[in-house]
């Protein structure tokens, strides 16, 4: 008996490290997030109250070119890559998300992207019917890595973060095109302020 116990405790274990539950980035090897997050879509609400809606990239209802692509180093295996044969374009790409928010607040958007150079580093983001943002997704530098930044208005070097106030209930979330061949991983709704990765 207590070796089917063994092995039942065995397949628990291996079950909630394939789900990602005993990692902070869902196979990432980033430690930069809450350790609530279990690497794919998921609302989070810590001991302060605060909450963090994740939501995988890859996961809207896409219009090309935008696409997904494998990566180990991606949160769940897969990013969204808006795809084009050349750099720095703007596309007809699309994807549309829904967060439903737990209660009202004033929130801020962040994402988790790759960004190489400055003329892959850019989307356009909107929440709701409010206005459309370039979302510069370089502004803590360029790098090969997944890295999270906020979405924020850009003016010279000086980033100035977007806050969106929100109700309870669902919230629509559309990221477009700007500049093609930008990469996204996964983005993070949260009402925690002082939030930095």
């Amino acid at each position: 008996m207590r070796r089917w116990w063994g092995i039942l405790l065995a397949c628990i274990l291996l079950s909630a490290c394939l789900r990602g539950g005993f990692f902070a980035d869902g196979g990432s090897a980033s430690s930069d997030l809450p350790a609530t997050d279990g690497g794919f879509d998921a609302t989070v609400e810590d001991a302060g109250g605060f909450q963090y809606l994740y939501l995988e990239a890859e996961s809207g209802e896409l219009v090309a070119p935008f696409a997904v692509r494998d990566d180990p180093q991606a949160s769940g295996g897969k990013y969204l890559i808006d795809y084009a044969e050349t750099t720095g374009g703007r596309t007809a790409g699309e994807a549309r998300y829904t967060m439903t928010v737990l209660a009202a607040g004033t929130y801020q958007l962040w994402g988790r992207c790759r960004a190489p150079a400055t003329d892959v580093d850019s989307f356009f983001i909107a929440v709701d019917d409010g206005p459309t943002t370039a979302y510069h997704t370089s502004t803590r530098g360029l790098s090969d890595d997944w890295t999270w930044t906020a979405v924020g208005t850009l003016e010279g070097a000086e980033v100035t973060p977007v806050t969106y106030t929100l109700g309870a209930g669902d919230h629509a979330i559309v990221l477009s095109s700007r500049e093609s061949q930008a990469k996204i991983d996964r983005l993070l709704l949260t009402d925690d302020p002082s939030f930095t990765p």
